[in-house]
């Protein structure tokens, strides 16, 4: 847990002290190969849908962004303390956009049986990758649905298949879109390369705990009792996947 979280795990309280260079450095950490393999061949397998549909530059600029917001969620609205790390809001954030491109596509004139299908099994996959996160108290539900919605709202800007994406002028707030995505990757590695442990135990803050009729003063980042689902001593922090 330590050395995700000097790398840039997504702990709320660091992100609320300042260090929101953690958003996007937390989308490109995981916790084991397992972690990584899984979220890679959902990747693999839903980006050779998009990625021929947007083009490089949309597509890399949708999933950045996707992934950040997954991780603003997981930080608004997580129930849980902790830390999560993990590309699957970005993931979710690129089935979000073919569910939108699909749609479009329907509604410009260009409906098919195999759109409709198409539609059908991209559904049953949410809903099944949903009810997975329910199910699994270590899975960050919100960061899925952040970056699913995420998602689904910048292919509204992105997609040929819509107005505003085949507009002979979305070239230039695509490509905006990129730059702010590698501006947004930039600042994560900065960050991780610039912020020690101790540092963010300082932003954070300390506070007084009672433990044994004694009172001290730990870092507010130390989790204590049903907090606590790992055990660290020196940066006890429970680890949660995205």
């Amino acid at each position: 847990a330590r050395v995700l979280a000097r790398l840039g795990g997504n702990i709320a309280k660091a992100v609320e002290a300042g260090e929101w260079w953690r958003l996007p450095a937390s989308t490109f950490l995981h916790l084991g190969f397992l972690h990584v393999a899984l979220n890679m061949v959902n990747l693999w397998v839903l980006g050779r849908l998009l990625e021929p549909v947007l083009g490089s530059l949309r597509f890399f600029a949708l999933y950045v962004i996707a992934g950040v917001g997954g991780a603003l969620a997981s930080t608004a609205f997580a129930t849980q303390a902790g830390m999560s790390v993990g590309a699957s809001g970005a993931v979710m954030g690129v089935l979000g956009a073919i569910i939108v491109d699909v749609v479009a596509s329907r509604q410009s004139g260009k409906p098919s049986p195999w759109r409709r299908e198409l539609l059908r099994v991209l559904l049953i996959v949410v809903a099944f990758q949903l009810g997975v996160g329910f199910l699994f108290e270590m899975i960050d539900q919100t960061a899925h649905v952040g970056g699913l919605v995420t998602g689904a709202l910048v292919a509204g800007l992105l997609t040929p298949a819509w107005r505003l994406g085949a507009h002979r002028l979305s070239v230039v707030w695509a490509t905006a879109l990129a730059v702010i995505a590698a501006a947004l990757v930039a600042y994560g590695v900065w960050g991780a390369a610039t912020t020690t442990r101790l540092e963010t135990v300082d932003r954070v803050g300390w506070e007084r705990r009672s433990l044994g009729g004694v009172s001290l003063e730990v870092p507010r980042l130390w989790l204590w009792g049903d907090e606590a689902r790992v055990s660290d001593p020196t940066w006890q922090l429970a680890q949660t996947l995205m």
